[in-house]
């Protein structure tokens, strides 16, 4: 530091130490490469600031979602059980899909009823591959708590409870239309978890 700056110019506290070190700068280059060199200290102590704000407001808006969010613990769990199951495998749930919407579109009701059974086995690999824990398809929807964490939980439960009754009674009879709007539910929670576009 004393090649560069002899001892009446050494940098003291404060800006008038900073002015000093200009000042002398300008004396040992010239007048283009001192005006560069003061521009690029300028813009770095302007990034500095800048990311220090960024960082405050970034530490302020964590520390308010921990204390109001009071699921943030249960979504951290969440994602941590999804980042280990890995990701779903689209491309062949999708060509799952399009076979079962080949037999929906048919007119043999055998057809849609074996459709719908295996449209909800699909939404139950689905429901494991993103982490949801249970021995059965009722276990795991069971463990789904808000919409918040599944938007079409509701629906997911209404088909589900339809492939049930399908499988327990195999006289009923499925009307075209129920069988419809059937497919239309599953197609919508499909299309809610990206399996479908």
């Amino acid at each position: 530091m004393s090649d560069i700056f002899p001892a009446t110019h050494l940098p003291g506290d404060g800006w008038s130490s900073l002015l000093q070190c200009y000042i002398y700068m300008l004396e040992l280059l010239d007048l283009e490469q001192a005006v560069g060199l003061l521009l690029s200290r300028k813009l770095f102590i302007a990034v500095q600031i800048v990311s220090g704000f960024f960082s405050f407001v970034m530490v302020v808006f964590i520390i308010t979602y921990i204390r109001k969010g009071k699921n943030f613990a249960r979504h951290l769990r969440h994602l941590w059980i999804a980042w280990r199951k890995g990701p779903i495998p689209v491309h062949p749930l999708r060509r799952q899909w399009n076979g079962i919407e080949k037999a929906a579109e048919s007119d043999d009701p055998a057809r849609w009823r074996s459709a719908i059974i295996d449209a909800d086995l699909m939404l139950d690999k689905i429901l494991k591959k993103m982490g949801y824990d249970g021995e059965t398809m009722d276990e795991r929807l069971g463990s789904i708590k808000t919409t918040v964490q599944f938007p079409t939980l509701d629906d997911a439960w209404r088909v589900h409870k339809i492939r049930m009754f399908l499988e327990e009674d195999q006289n009923y009879q499925l009307s075209e239309e129920a069988a419809e709007k059937v497919f239309e539910i599953y197609k919508k929670i499909f299309t809610e978890t990206g399996i479908l576009l």
